[in-house]
């Protein structure tokens, strides 16, 4: 009676192994005190690919100061990780993009930090997940403004959630995009908490009606914000169907435990 108990063991574990998460990219900004050039930084966890960032002068461009990055200038911009292309159609997975921030609060709705997908990174000025019908729009994402207003955009300007109160002095956005099935969704979080995209009562997340060619993420501000991006990581999330198969691993061990005895 000891070899399936054995099996059920190999094949709990064996499942557990597989539906942990698998960290694509993730940067932190390192401890380092002072400040330089977000461009061409290599992160901390890399899928193979430095930074893309605005960079013009040492008074225009995505920098690291004292381990934080932040969009400083006069000019609106992005910053990003390139991966392959159409990168989340070719690899069908649940990825979760997120991202901790801390701004300085005030009553200004123009200023803003924001995390997303895109199909481009631009390195260009006046450049953001904002921008309808571009490539370096965003498909989807989410942005906080410093007057604590919260918005999560399905592609550029359609907007799918806005609401005002949050608090900005340190916090959390999420985005999942689940791309295994045919019609892909969008799910965003705050502080952990869901929001709803979809304004019914079933369901928080949106469904795109046409898929989206992605290929980035990365980051979108706007001049004159105030605040600095503290982390941000791409990973993959196991799908349901990998938590009933723990279940079902776990039930295995139940049950060959009960025959033991």
């Amino acid at each position: 009676m000891r070899l399936p108990l054995f099996a059920a063991i190999t094949l709990s574990f064996g499942t557990i192994t597989s539906a942990s998460a698998e960290v694509i990219f993730f940067d932190d900004f390192g401890t380092a005190s002072g400040t330089s050039d977000l461009q061409g930084r290599t992160p901390v966890t890399t899928p193979g690919n430095d930074w893309l960032a605005y960079n013009s002068n040492s008074s225009n461009r995505w920098r690291i100061n004292d381990g934080e990055a932040q969009l400083v200038g006069t000019q609106n911009a992005m910053a990003g990780i390139l991966l392959d292309a159409d990168y989340f159609s070719t690899n069908s997975g649940v990825y979760s993009l997120k991202s901790t921030m801390t701004m300085t609060s005030n009553n200004s709705s123009t200023l803003w930090y924001g995390i997303g997908y895109s199909n481009f990174i631009s390195q260009g000025q006046e450049r953001g997940f904002y921008q309808t019908d571009q490539a370096n729009q965003g498909m989807p994402w989410m942005f906080m403004r410093e007057n604590g207003e919260l918005d999560v955009r399905v592609a550029g300007a359609t907007s799918v959630f806005s609401a005002t109160g949050y608090d900005v002095s340190n916090f959390e956005m999420e985005l999942v995009l689940d791309t295994t099935v045919t019609n892909w969704t969008v799910d965003a979080y705050f502080n952990g908490t869901q929001l709803d995209l979809n304004g019914v009562s079933i369901g928080n997340s949106y469904t795109y009606s046409t898929n989206p060619t992605l290929s980035s993420v990365g980051l979108s501000a706007v001049d004159g914000v105030v605040g600095s991006v503290q982390s941000i990581t791409l990973q993959t999330v196991p799908e349901p169907e990998t938590y009933a198969l723990i279940l079902g691993a776990a039930s295995l061990l139940v049950m060959a435990g009960r025959r033991r005895r």
